[in-house]
């Protein structure tokens, strides 16, 4: 539950509130009008990766988290109603 202030340009920035570690920060990009990337990093090391993707017709978006160390990814898909 903490808040990310990041931007999509790559770059990693630090986590903020209570509740962060020290050394964590989030990147993000934007890889087209539907889809981007957060990469969470611990003192510069990859601890998880978020893939969020919005369907053509804008009906469908998935979240896919992948955490190290975890074997599968955790897949989320919510469709409008």
């Amino acid at each position: 539950k903490t808040p990310r202030n990041i931007k999509f340009d790559g770059k990693d920035y630090p986590l903020g509130g209570r509740v962060a570690v020290e050394g964590a920060t989030s990147s993000a990009l934007r890889k087209d009008e539907r889809n981007f990337e957060i990469i969470d990093k611990i003192q510069g090391k990859i601890i998880r990766n978020e893939q969020i993707e919005l369907s053509p017709d804008l009906k469908t978006f998935t979240w896919t988290m992948r955490r190290i160390g975890q074997r599968e990814p955790d897949i989320f898909v919510f469709e409008r109603q």
